[in-house]
């Protein structure tokens, strides 16, 4: 507040949208690959930290630069796209872990239970959820953040794990739910 009162005390008004276009370009546009992937600070760091009202400010102060969004939800679409393929992973090794158990009791491997299997789904629909408020309340639903998060999305849910599909699992989980609504707030 007192900086814009002091600037606007100082300086012509034409001079302002100037100046402040000049600092932008020299401050934020030109150094801004450093700024954002400067470790420990950097926008990589605020994902992993989760510090949703630091992103919103980086919005912000690139919203209105030129072409200063993408690299931002480009770096967001990365990180969705690893956070959803390490719970994949996992998925993976926990499947591989069931096999190699069964194998070598010399039973047949029954594949995961329902419950494993909703318990991945689950933890995908949350993974949905959390980075959908990202977008939609500290990036202001703007379409190269939902474009980075739909297509973050498609990166691990179309990498199938194990012999069901990772579209079926989730179908089965929502037939599940539409078929005995126990959890109202699930659904």
């Amino acid at each position: 507040k007192e900086e814009d009162d002091r600037v606007n005390r100082y300086l012509e008004e034409q001079t302002k949208a100037k100046l402040l276009r000049e600092c932008q370009t020299e401050i934020l546009q030109a150094h801004e690959t450093d700024l954002l992937e400067k470790p420990g600070s950097g926008c990589r760091s605020m994902l992993e930290q989760e510090k949703n009202d630091y992103l919103s400010l980086l919005f912000k102060l690139y919203e209105g630069i030129d072409n200063g969004l993408e690299p931002i939800a480009t770096i967001v679409k990365e990180h969705i796209a690893r956070m959803g393929s390490e719970i994949i992973s996992q998925r993976a090794a926990a499947l591989k872990a069931a096999e190699t158990a069964a194998a070598s009791s010399g039973k047949p491997s029954k594949g995961p239970s329902a419950s494993e299997n909703n318990s991945f789904v689950t933890s995908l629909l949350d993974l949905h959820d959390k980075y959908r408020t990202l977008v939609t309340d500290f990036f202001f639903s703007n379409s190269l953040f939902e474009k980075a998060l739909k297509e973050a999305f498609e990166v691990f849910v179309n990498h199938d794990v194990g012999k069901t599909t990772n579209a079926e699992l989730i179908s089965t989980y929502c037939d599940r739910i539409l078929q005995n609504p126990t959890n109202e707030t699930e659904v």
